[in-house]
């Protein structure tokens, strides 16, 4: 049998991160909130800062 004993295996345990579109935290994928746009996606750390985001994108709207 062979000795594997000088390999080391590296294990990743921890999810894949994102950052949060207004308060750029990293935070992990399964835990984050999206909005799909056209093409992208945004992620968001949590409501405050989905709500925060929605709040300003419609101060920016015209005719508003």
């Amino acid at each position: 049998m062979p000795d594997t004993s000088d390999k080391s295996i590296k294990v990743v345990t921890s999810p894949e991160t994102v950052r949060c579109a207004v308060c750029r935290r990293e935070i992990p994928r399964i835990d984050a909130i999206t909005e799909e746009g056209d093409e992208y996606v945004r992620w968001y750390c949590g409501f405050d800062c989905y709500q925060n985001r929605e709040q300003n994108n419609s101060s920016r709207k015209p005719g508003k």
